[in-house]
């Protein structure tokens, strides 16, 4: 869900003002229809995705230490030790 064009479209509904869907979406980056959704529908009962643990969390400290260690370097991907 897009909060930003959530909140735009209610600060529209307020003013009583029908918007250029077509417009709108070319500013935010999206589909006039997917604009147009979020202006017709009611999102008054939104519900926030719950926060899981992630798979790594038990492993969080190691993979801090690991880049500080000698002759390591950090990588998005993965860690690797220099030289392989």
């Amino acid at each position: 869900m897009r909060k930003d064009i959530l909140e735009f479209m209610e600060r529209i509904k307020k003013g009583g003002v029908k918007p250029n869907f077509s417009e709108l979406g070319r500013r935010y980056n999206c589909d006039y229809r997917t604009v147009k959704k979020y202006y017709e529908s009611d999102f008054s009962d939104i519900k926030e995705r719950k926060k899981r643990p992630s798979k790594l969390d038990p492993y969080r400290e190691i993979i801090q230490e690991k880049p500080s260690a000698k002759n390591y370097t950090y990588k998005v991907s993965n860690l690797k030790a220099n030289g392989e």
